[in-house]
């Protein structure tokens, strides 16, 4: 077998919990299964999970998730203790290193700190970074809404795309048709 890379399109989904990330990841990989394209969706949380998964007797289920161990994981643990900054992101570009291979798109459906925006751009010069809001996240607790993984990217402004995210679906759809146009996709 002769593996030939696809060279694939990048995109990194930016946003708050609750403001649509996974669910216009959903759509993008409609649009581009349209178009005969394969798509693969990671997120740097997907290790998170891994460990989540391990460490407790948690299902997996998004319904049973334990968000606040998650976010220690990250932060605490990762990002604190371990005073590694990179490692999630560093296993997403391992990750697209081997999936290069097999899919013509990669959509990355959790970026929380620039430089899981940063770091993938610089390595993928044509990834795309899309920025949503517009929706606020109601279930968060106070503590969950403060934590770094909701603020860090307030004041970040180096998005290529930012998507209002307030109307409903076809308005949505709308806005990611238009942003893949602008693209070239």
């Amino acid at each position: 077998m002769e593996f030939i890379s696809k060279n694939p399109k990048v995109f990194i989904l930016c946003g708050k919990s609750g403001n649509g990330k996974t669910f216009l990841s959903e759509i993008m990989k409609d649009i581009f299964k349209e178009k005969n394209e394969s798509t693969i969706c990671l997120a740097y949380a997907d290790q998170l999970k891994e460990y989540a998964k391990h460490i407790t007797d948690w299902d997996g289920k998004e319904e049973t998730k334990p968000r606040e161990l998650l976010q220690q994981l990250g932060s605490s643990l990762v990002r604190g203790k371990l005073n590694d900054k990179t490692l999630l992101i560093r296993r997403v570009m391992e990750d697209i290193s081997v999936y290069a291979y097999f899919f013509d798109n990669v959509i990355i459906t959790d970026a929380r700190f620039a430089p899981e925006i940063d770091m993938i751009k610089e390595k993928y010069k044509d990834a795309v970074s899309i920025h949503l809001y517009g929706r606020d996240n109601l279930s968060l607790t106070e503590e969950q809404r403060k934590h770094d993984t909701e603020t860090s990217l307030d004041d970040y402004n180096n998005y290529d795309f930012t998507i209002d995210n307030s109307g409903n679906k076809e308005d949505l759809i709308n806005k990611i048709k238009d942003v893949l146009k602008e693209i070239g996709e």
